[in-house]
């Protein structure tokens, strides 16, 4: 049996979580198929007879005691729920800190091949909720075309309900003439940065620039540059 950090045993980890996650909040919003949507849809119908004109008074009295009744354990199943989800990934992200020395994002930084992690959707929502911080995932990939041809920037990873994220631009071939990147990011306020960065002539495959500084962005709305045709990057999450 291969070790919980080993990739395909880890990835079907963060996958099975990321879903779990993902059915609880769905059931949050009544759109599952769950013991707390059927909570929900038992809560319905009881609020539904309050509607009968025939209803007595203390039937009406007694209604509306028993949905309130269900709407408190509706209320509690949720944040018990998730606060146990929680704990699962406090307690993957400890076990593998105590194992490799590194979280779940720094030791999946994609930087290497045993080191590469493809995180789900779901996942990603997850340990954005909990974390409040996005694992390190590639977001856009650029490849420089002939010349005359327009230079656009293609999207890999979703940023859809992403949070503001630090971002690293890596070399994905060696760079043959300097390759200029200029990005415009969108920050949390709706204001953007462009941000530039000069990747030497001569640079090798899988070297890494860190972009903006400190400052976090929620996603790159546009993107020009010069460069070598057929010489990539990509823009990561860091």
């Amino acid at each position: 049996m291969a070790f919980v950090y080993s990739k395909a045993t880890f990835a079907g980890i963060v996958t099975s979580l990321g879903n779990c996650d993902a059915f609880l909040q769905a059931a949050q919003t009544g759109t599952a198929t769950s013991g707390l949507s059927q909570l929900q849809t038992a809560r319905g119908d009881v609020a539904d007879s309050l509607g009968d004109n025939s209803i007595t008074t203390a039937d009406f009295d007694a209604t509306n005691t028993l949905a309130a009744a269900l709407r408190t354990a509706e209320g509690n199943a949720p944040s018990t729920v998730s606060s146990a989800y929680n704990g699962a990934l406090t307690a993957l992200d400890t076990y593998i800190t105590s194992v490799t020395g590194s979280a779940i994002k720094d030791y999946w930084n994609s930087k290497t091949s045993d080191r590469t992690m493809t995180f789900t959707d779901n996942f990603r929502a997850f340990y954005r909720r909990v974390k409040a911080d996005e694992v390190i995932v590639k977001l856009y990939s650029v490849t420089m075309p002939a010349a005359g041809s327009t230079t656009t920037i293609s999207s890999v990873g979703s940023t859809t309900n992403m949070i503001p994220a630090l971002f690293e631009v890596r070399t994905d071939t060696a760079i043959g003439s300097s390759f200029i990147c200029n990005f415009n990011c969108v920050k949390s306020n709706g204001g953007t940065d462009l941000v530039s960065l000069t990747i030497d002539a001569g640079t090798g495959i899988s070297n890494y620039y860190s972009i903006g500084s400190t400052q976090k962005y929620l996603y790159v709305s546009s993107f020009s540059g010069t460069g070598t045709s057929g010489n990539e990057i990509s823009l990561w999450t860091r």
